[in-house]
């Protein structure tokens, strides 16, 4: 299981059921003609997030590395078959130009 990303989608979740249960209270103080309770000044003021917020939010985390989970070695038959498949790789060279192309076909690349 990749900790980091599960605990990113679980923020992103999070923060996608939080924002318009948030904008549907205002908006229902709002028709009702009541306004909301006083809150402490202190307390956070929470805005209706933009498209692409929640994006660039995780983003940022992934590029701080502030909620990067452990590091897990690889061990075992799988590693031994993972580094023979990487020195596998440069008995060939990489060729410049492919000599062969994608061809463009009705049926979906089936």
């Amino acid at each position: 299981m990749n900790t980091p990303a599960l605990r990113i989608n679980i923020i992103a979740l999070a923060l996608a059921l939080s924002v318009p249960a948030l904008v549907h209270a205002q908006q229902a103080a709002a028709d009702t003609g009541t306004s909301p309770a006083p809150q402490d000044p202190s307390a956070k003021t929470y805005y209706a997030a933009q498209v692409g917020d929640t994006t660039r939010h995780l983003l940022q985390l992934q590029a701080d590395g502030t909620q990067a989970g452990k590091h897990l070695p690889m061990l075992g038959d799988e590693a031994s078959a993972s580094y023979r498949r990487y020195l596998k790789s440069f008995e060939h060279p990489i060729p410049e130009y492919y000599q062969t192309t994608v061809g463009k076909n009705s049926n979906n690349g089936r």
